[in-house]
């Protein structure tokens, strides 16, 4: 995340805003693929190193339907719509700075409609770290599909957190609505984690309010096994 990023992301949490690097690196930063990784590395002399990161995160994405939906029941198993197109798919791993890092990933869009659900797995050096902390990791990604909805959303509204039983235990979960400021079309976003089978599991939607009500939220997320 750069830092213009960050501090608007620190102005819209205020204290609550997940520090930079907190348990493990920024995903994209950790894995040598942002700007200040980057240019660390190549000017140390080794800037093969720098390339085959790029070509590391680029290889470890698919848009093949199948590999998508295979990489997110390595997360968790649960009751997808068959309204939920898969349309990106994140495996990467790699032992860099003295940690190993992990992440595991799957985005699925609501067919012909603005939207998203992602569900993720991060390894154990991203333990300790929010939901919010682990969004950010996911958003770089996330705009690789161009289905990030997240731009043109006002989610003005308070969040709401839910309570939902994940795998025996409860989870805090939040639920905010927000409207689209090209056409104000509802939209519900829900965000929370849970423990996954290596480390931190996170879920992030972006629903359309008139396909999905919070109910039908609650239940896909509580279906996760």
């Amino acid at each position: 995340m750069s830092n213009a990023d960050y501090e608007q992301y620190e102005q819209h949490y205020g204290e609550d805003a997940p520090p930079k690097k907190r348990g493990g690196f920024n995903w994209l930063l950790g894995c040598g693929l942002g700007c200040g990784v980057m240019v660390l590395i190549c000017c140390g002399g080794v800037g093969i190193l720098a390339y085959q990161m790029v070509k590391l995160f680029n290889d470890s994405l698919t848009e093949v339907p199948e590999e998508i939906v295979a990489i997110s029941d390595r997360v968790a198993t649960f009751d997808r719509p068959d309204s939920f197109e898969p349309v990106l798919g994140a495996k990467f791993d790699i032992h860099l700075f003295g940690q190993n890092l992990v992440a595991t990933g799957a985005i699925f869009a609501p067919k012909g409609k603005e939207g998203l659900f992602v569900l993720a797995e991060f390894g154990e050096a991203f333990a300790g770290n929010s939901a919010d902390y682990l969004k950010m990791q996911m958003k770089s990604v996330i705009e690789q599909t161009g289905r990030n909805p997240e731009s043109t959303i006002d989610f003005d509204g308070e969040p709401q957190e839910v309570a939902i039983i994940i795998r025996g235990e409860e989870q805090t979960f939040q639920f905010t609505r927000g409207k689209d400021i090209k056409n104000d079309q509802e939209y519900i976003q829900v965000l929370g984690d849970f423990p996954g089978e290596k480390g931190p599991a996170v879920v992030w939607g972006i629903l359309p309010l008139e396909d999905y009500s919070e109910q039908d939220i609650v239940d896909i997320i509580q279906s996760i096994k």
